[in-house]
């Protein structure tokens, strides 16, 4: 059987993914692709930690829908890059907020106050993330991703204006999914979203 798989790469996949489900608990699993940028080969692949293990064993969860939870965030900030309105030395607040009915927290429950966009992306910090993406606009966001070849579903993009931020954020779609678009693959092997020419700081409102 011909494959691009990497036997060591693999191992230690799997043996990483192993050591981490311990920190969330029993009955916790963890899938993950590992995707070389030069050649967009699937280098390690894990569908889950345990074949055999109690909780969704035999599902393949790198394939399975679900909430792709930060991986959204790059294509956020990348269309806000493209219309002009934000850039990485943009200062965005990371504070209590409420957009509609949806008051995101990150998962340590803390705020950071003022930060960098660059910032927020590389701590991905959940309040300034929907914050850009009220501006960039949900069901665009949601047309655009589709429209690169992401399979997402959102079952609640016929919500009120208010909630529509909180469908597009928590849309679901198979981890594999972003890999394969071009936009991801992009942003992976180039600087070109999070590094342009130094500007001015200035506040996001």
């Amino acid at each position: 059987m011909d494959t691009f798989i990497d036997g060591k790469l693999q191992r230690d996949v799997e043996t990483l993914a192993q050591g981490e489900a311990r920190w969330f608990g029993d009955g916790a699993n963890i899938a993950a692709i590992v995707v070389e940028n030069s050649t967009r080969r699937v280098r390690a692949y894990l569908g889950g930690i345990d074949y055999f293990g109690r909780r969704a064993g035999q599902v393949d969860l790198a394939r399975a829908a679900r909430s792709p939870g930060s991986a959204l965030k790059p294509f956020i900030y990348g269309m806000a890059f493209d219309d002009g309105f934000v850039h990485p030395a943009s200062l965005i607040d990371d504070e209590p907020t409420r957009f509609g009915d949806y008051a995101p927290k990150d998962f340590d429950r803390d705020y950071r106050g003022t930060v960098s966009v660059r910032e927020a992306l590389v701590q991905s910090l959940n309040v300034p993330a929907v914050a850009v993406l009220e501006r960039v606009g949900p069901m665009r966001f949601v047309a655009d991703l589709r429209a690169a070849g992401a399979r997402l579903s959102t079952r609640r993009l016929a919500a009120p204006p208010a909630c529509r931020s909180r469908s597009a954020a928590s849309a679901s779609a198979s981890p594999i999914s972003p890999c394969s678009m071009p936009g991801w693959r992009m942003a992976a092997r180039s600087s070109l979203w999070f590094t342009p020419a130094p500007r001015r700081p200035h506040r996001i409102a």
